[in-house]
């Protein structure tokens, strides 16, 4: 099957606005992010903070993914102490119960800067405690405005996706297999940035997926067996 297999939900081109509207609710992860995304120049933007929202229009999946677009190329900032302070965009999906202290799912976080690197990482969300699961998978090349990065859960396999501005969509490292949440669930969005026009997410998209199934077709009389399609 090929990724996606979704459109765009929500292309944000809409005007400037403190939230993202009212098929959005804030802090799905609770205390985690501190506000709601904005909306600046038709884009949903997390300014210098943790902002987070999870689309509330109703549930997808079991089997769901997202996506979304990079708005501005990622940049990183000295901490003044020899580290660097990142820009980071989440993906999430099969959130339960989302903005209280019990929420559950699975989320990709796409991270880094030009002086530190960029990774991408699954973690498992338990009662809104993040848990990382398994290797962290290298988005090469940089994260670039026009770069697009996906999510997907089909039964309990998790796959990350990355699509280069210049490029095609190609999946990041291995996938995960966590069967602990299997039900459907909401999706959502997180960013933190130190840069108040880094961490900047466009044309969401997602919903839920069916894999494709095998059956028997009936063949004229006279031929033998069936044929698989």
């Amino acid at each position: 099957m090929s990724f996606p297999s979704t459109g765009v939900i929500d292309d944000f081109n809409r005007a400037d606005s403190a939230t993202l509207g009212a098929s959005y609710t804030a802090r799905p992860l609770n205390d985690i992010a501190s506000a709601s995304l904005d909306i600046v120049s038709n884009a949903a933007t997390s300014g210098a903070t943790f902002e987070s929202n999870w689309r509330n229009t109703g549930t997808y999946g079991p089997d769901t993914e997202v996506t979304s677009t990079v708005k501005a190329s990622f940049t990183n900032t000295s901490d003044g102490e020899g580290g660097w302070l990142a820009t980071s965009g989440m993906l999430l999906l099969r959130l339960a119960s989302p903005g209280t202290a019990s929420v559950d799912g699975y989320s990709l976080t796409y991270e880094g800067g030009p002086d530190m690197g960029y990774v991408a990482t699954f973690f498992r969300i338990d009662n809104g405690v993040l848990t990382g699961l398994g290797a962290t998978a290298f988005a090469t090349g940089g994260i670039l405005a026009g770069d697009v990065f996906g999510l997907e859960a089909a039964g309990p396999t998790l796959k990350a996706y990355r699509k280069p501005s210049a490029g095609a969509w190609g999946q990041l490292n291995t996938s995960r297999t966590d069967s602990t949440y299997t039900a459907a669930g909401y999706i959502g969005l997180w960013g933190q940035s130190w840069d108040p026009t880094a961490s900047q997410f466009d044309d969401l998209g997602g919903g839920t997926i069916t894999a494709a199934v095998s059956t028997d077709v009936m063949l004229p009389m006279g031929m033998l067996g069936t044929s698989r399609v």
